[in-house]
Formats: C-alpha cells, structure tokens, sequence
C-alpha cells in the first residue's frame, strides 16, 4: 500500500476520483470561452520592512475585470459551501491585494475551482477582503519577528499541512 492511504482500495479509490476530476477539467476547459492570460504568476509587494510573495494558480482578463482562480482538491459538494470558503480565504484575500498593488484596482471577482466536484464559488472582493489581508500580513510579520512560532490548530490549517502526521499539535492526531 502507497504511503498516505488507507487500503489498496481507496488508494485506487482516490485515483479514480482524480481522473475523473481531469477529465471534467478537460472538458470544461475545452468549453469555456475564457483563457488564462497569466498562470502561476509570481507577485511581490512590500509593507514595510515584510515582503509578501506568492504565485497567482490563474488569472483571467474578463469583461467584468481581472477573475483571480485558485484550484482546490477539497471535496466540496454545496454551492453555499463552495461560496464560503472563496469569501473567507485568506489566500485569495491577499490575492486580491497583491493584484491591487500591481495594477492599482481590485480584481472584478475571485474564484475557488474545487476540481474534485467541478464547483466554483465565487466572491466579489472589497475594502473588508483588504482589510483581512492587512491584518493577516501584520500578525504573521509579528509573530516572526518575535519568534513565536506557535502552532494555531484546526481542522483546514492541519488538513493542508505537510507535518500533520508528526506535529504534536496537530488536530489530526500527528505525533501521538
């Protein structure tokens, strides 16, 4: 059994799943009339002596402005949920940041793509998705600079992590 499954079963479970979520992927790529005009992008901005850097997934030009995409493999299976996730991620709220401080504007819309369903939630950012991103950008340089490196816990944060099998602090039970 490959590292990471549970069974031989859901290891070819989960490839299954995967090729299906490529082959909606494909097709509905293929049926769209939008085409990135950026992909993995790389963006940089300073606020004070904190640089903030990261890389855009996709970004459309669309009649409405630039669309800010971001893949997700979460299985999401409502579009209420699908919604909630693009308004409340901080990922995409410092998107929209750093797509203010290159052009000068916020982008028209944000969008999560959550391959495994094939749903998109969307979000129209504003002064409050800023205002996050802000905020987030300032406690993550404090805590650095004092050195806290703290673990904060919870299920999405230990979900995405590379160490949550072993971090003691994990809420998946890493460590124990």
């Amino acid at each position: 059994m490959s590292r990471g499954f549970l069974s031989r079963e859901h290891e070819e479970q989960r490839l299954a799943a995967g090729r299906e979520a490529l082959r909606r992927f494909v097709a509905r790529e293929a049926a769209s009339p939008f085409r990135p005009t950026r992909v993995e992008h790389p963006f940089a901005f300073h606020r004070g002596a904190t640089r903030v850097s990261g890389r855009f997934d996709r970004v459309d030009e669309r009649p409405e402005g630039a669309v800010i995409i971001d893949y997700k493999s979460s299985d999401i299976r409502a579009q209420k949920d699908a919604d909630r996730r693009t308004a409340e991620s901080l990922q995409l709220a410092l998107y929209a940041l750093a797509h203010r401080e290159a052009t000068g504007s916020l982008p028209g819309r944000l969008e999560m793509h959550f391959l495994e369903t094939g749903l998109t939630g969307t979000a129209a950012p504003g002064p409050e998705t800023i205002e996050q991103a802000e905020e987030a950008i300032q406690r993550a340089a404090a805590g650095l600079r004092a050195r806290d490196y703290t673990a904060t816990p919870g299920y999405q944060q230990c979900g995405a992590c590379a160490y949550r099998e072993i971090c003691p602090s994990s809420v998946w039970g890493g460590g124990r």
